[in-house]
């Protein structure tokens, strides 16, 4: 029995292992301290956390929403199935209740892409999209009813050996379908990439009314990435990406034509603006219109030196144009342009709300910089994002007739967020639909703004208690680096416990006996000169100001000096109190490496 138990040399070992470790895990408060704080500062307050209505794979795309006059939200777009691109569609009501499960659109099993979508007033979805069943890629169109049932099954609209691609549709009050696409069938040797627009109209049973025509000149320049819209006197605008005075120019024109309901011209083709032709892929935005029956167009550009941001133009049912481009936002131009091409939509009141997938480094910190609470913390304490894993988020921005209202993000998760698609109801609520991915995990999400969000403590430790590990153990796995890589600051500050150990046997050895009385003094007055020295000098990124050098130093020498005192540690000589004192200040590195992890090493925003 004897054997099995510790002897009384092993036991202060042990006990001092334990406290050590206990030490250790201590740095978890401070990692779910800091993360509770960064998601009360940066969470969207205005959009809820999504729900996932579809679970897709990584390679899910053309992701498009519509809204119905019932408030239910139709879904299309495409993803793998059997080793293919299918066109896929699915409906939900506005709490995200699946009411048609996503189901295969074509009854084919060709490769099926590029879908596009619009509801009418009765809840029908009329959906157009790009099949290479007959070798060649044509287009096809189908009708959902507001059942989920097909009543207009897979109808070629195409017939030219040529390539047809990128098909818009829209709808006009009594239900038809107004539909526009690129065709290569004006190709010609010389220029072999020579796509030109066309235009035809279908009944609401699929019938056509008005046959194909081509809306563009047959030159030898591309006409390309087609949208259309139909306004509420049921005029139909087409615009279009067009070279024909661009062709050695960094940039595209985007012309705008005005057709009545039998397909004819009103009004030539007019040049509306221009887009560089670093935005890929060439698509011209797709038109909102306004209750005065004005266009509005939403786009992504490069203007000037590199710099990509969102543009709206304002256009009358003419094509005329209201005035200059507004530069409405700024996007990621340090990271190369990651941003995606910004949905719109207009609420009841005209107010404009731009939806964009980006890659923003530093939207997060920003947001901190502007809370008060963070000054009291870091003090002016700037860093930069080590981001291990970057994350598309979704960012929206609210506008009336020339005004930017505000603008923050509506995800801040630790999935990449893209995709976006968004659409308004008669309340003025706005309905988001996106793609979500992590980890090769990929999920088609829902959300809308009707209710205000509500952020509980308890709730941001639950959902992000695997992430308040992860920064813990990165910590952790960083702290030998940042030891080495601070190393001459470590000196400094060794240097500095010295001279506060010499000063504190000088001042309170006479008046105070037990020398780990001492030592607690050495190391508080070592924390408040440390504290000291980090506000008034900026030292390294390491360092955040504020009080936080207190908020992690005060545990640091109470935890040191139990470990201490339990491994029994002789402190009275001052080479022992340096060494207790360095100890001290490896665990508050440790500690604030604990503390900065969501902020700065690996954020949770």
């Amino acid at each position: 029995m004897n054997a099995v138990r510790l002897s009384r040399p092993d036991r202060p070992r042990t006990y001092a292992f334990l406290l050590l470790l206990v030490s250790v895990l201590f740095g978890l408060v401070f990692t779910s301290l800091s993360t509770v704080y960064v998601r009360l500062v940066v969470s969207p307050r205005d959009w809820p956390k999504g729900i996932e209505i579809a679970k897709v794979s990584p390679s899910a795309a053309f992701l498009m929403a519509a809204i119905d006059r019932f408030d239910r939200i139709h879904v299309v777009f495409t993803d793998r199935r059997a080793d293919r691109e299918t066109v896929l569609y699915m409906k939900v009501d506005a709490a995200g209740k699946v009411l048609v499960p996503a189901f295969q659109v074509s009854d084919s099993w060709a490769t099926s892409t590029s879908p596009c979508m619009a509801v009418d007033s009765a809840g029908d979805a009329h959906i157009v999209w790009v099949d290479n069943r007959d070798g060649n890629d044509e287009v096809y169109y189908v009708k959902v009813d507001i059942s989920g049932a097909k009543t207009v099954f897979d109808k070629r609209l195409t017939f030219d050996p040529r390539q047809s691609l990128a098909p818009a549709v829209a709808v006009d009050s009594k239900g038809n379908a107004h539909i526009v696409w690129q065709d290569l069938r004006e190709e010609i040797r010389i220029f072999p990439v020579n796509f030109e627009v066309y235009y035809l109209k279908l009944d609401d049973n699929g019938n056509v009314l008005v046959p194909e025509r081509r809306l563009t000149l047959a030159d030898t320049r591309y006409s390309l990435g087609p949208s259309i819209a139909v306004d509420r006197e049921d005029r139909v605008h087409v615009l279009w990406i067009d070279n024909r005075d661009t062709e050695h120019l960094p940039f595209h024109e985007v012309f705008h034509k005005r057709l009545d309901l039998d397909g004819n011209a009103l009004t030539e083709a007019k040049k509306i603006t221009s887009i560089s032709k670093r935005v890929t892929p060439p698509k011209a935005p797709s038109p909102i219109v306004d209750s005065h029956d004005n266009l509005v167009l939403a786009f992504l550009d490069e203007r000037p030196r590199l710099r990509y941001g969102i543009y709206l133009k304002r256009l009358d049912f003419n094509g005329t144009s209201l005035g200059p481009d507004l530069r409405v936002t700024s996007s990621s131009g340090v990271l190369g342009g990651y941003a995606g091409p910004p949905k719109s939509r207009i609420d009841p009141s005209d107010r404009i709300y731009l939806v964009s997938s980006d890659l923003r480094s530093d939207w997060g910190p920003q947001k901190l910089y502007r809370d008060e609470c963070f000054h009291v913390l870091f003090g002016d304490w700037k860093f930069t994002p080590l981001y291990l894993e970057f994350r598309r988020q979704l960012y929206g921005v609210r506008l009336d007739a020339e005004q930017v209202l505000s603008e923050d993000w509506i995800t801040s998760e630790l999935e990449s967020s893209m995709m976006p698609s968004i659409c308004t109801d008669s309340r003025g609520t706005m309905h988001l639909v996106w793609l979500q991915t992590r980890d090769k995990l990929s999920a088609i999400t829902y959300a809308n703004n009707a209710n205000p969000v509500n952020l509980l403590v308890s709730s941001i430790v639950a959902e992000y208690r695997q992430r308040i590990l992860y920064d813990w153990q990165l910590a952790l796995a960083v702290f030998a680096l940042f030891a080495i890589q601070e190393i001459l600051l470590l000196a400094l500050f060794l240097m500095a416990a010295g001279l506060v150990v010499t000063c504190t046997r000088r001042v309170f050895g006479s008046k105070i006996q037990a020398e780990t009385k001492i030592v607690v003094v050495q190391l508080f007055a070592l924390v408040l000169v440390k504290a000291a020295i980090v506000n008034l000098i900026p030292i390294s990124m390491t360092y955040p100001r504020g009080i936080s050098q207190l908020l992690t130093g005060f545990p640091a020498v109470m935890m040191t000096v139990v470990v201490a005192v339990a491994r029994r540690i002789e402190m009275a000589t001052k080479s022992r109190q340096i060494l207790v004192a360095f100890s001290c200040e490896l665990l508050n590195l440790f500690y604030t490496l604990c503390l900065i992890a969501p902020i700065a090493l690996e954020p949770v925003y």
